[in-house]
């Protein structure tokens, strides 16, 4: 658009022409006139002009650095996408040591509680401390696969199917 508010500088030119048949005269004895004009303008200098052509870079401006910072906002996106993916990758590895330490003992104090070496509340206490292993593993997972859609969302891979589930 800036290189077209250049053509606003260029002359203006017209031409136009007129023929005439009317009544015998001293101007025109066959009673024919014609006559043919060519105009032709250039603008000096014009503030509106040069007003609008200022305006034009400062727009071309604007839109150069909102794309700029679309840009920075979307690799910023993305870095920060990349690495909640990773930190909720780790979470489930941790989560998933968590469950079978837990495993393990939930298993340990069964054998000591069948030899009578431990007490019910003992063994309720491991049921428990598996159940919410368990379920942090649960929520591990899931904050995991939410870390893959923003991923897949921020870098334009995200299947237009998902929206219909």
């Amino acid at each position: 658009e800036l290189n077209g508010r250049w053509l606003v500088f260029l002359p203006t030119l017209s031409l136009s022409a007129n023929y005439d048949i009317g009544r015998e005269s001293i101007r025109s004895p066959d009673g024919t006139s014609w006559t043919v004009t060519f105009n032709a303008s250039w603008p000096i200098f014009d503030f509106s002009r040069y007003g609008q052509l200022d305006t034009a870079r400062a727009e071309e401006q604007i839109a150069t650095l909102e794309l700029d910072a679309a840009a920075r906002e979307a690799r910023f996106d993305h870095a920060n996408a990349v690495r909640d993916l990773e930190v909720a990758r780790a979470r489930v590895a941790v989560a998933e040591q968590a469950l079978e330490v837990a495993s393990e003992t939930r298993e340990l104090i069964a054998t000591q509680y069948g030899a009578g070496d431990t007490t019910s509340l003992e063994l309720t206490e491991a049921d428990e401390a598996l159940f919410t292993a368990q379920v942090a593993l649960n929520l591990a997972q899931l904050q995991r696969d939410i870390a893959i859609v923003e991923l897949l969302y921020v870098s334009g891979q995200l299947d237009d199917r998902v929206s219909t589930w």
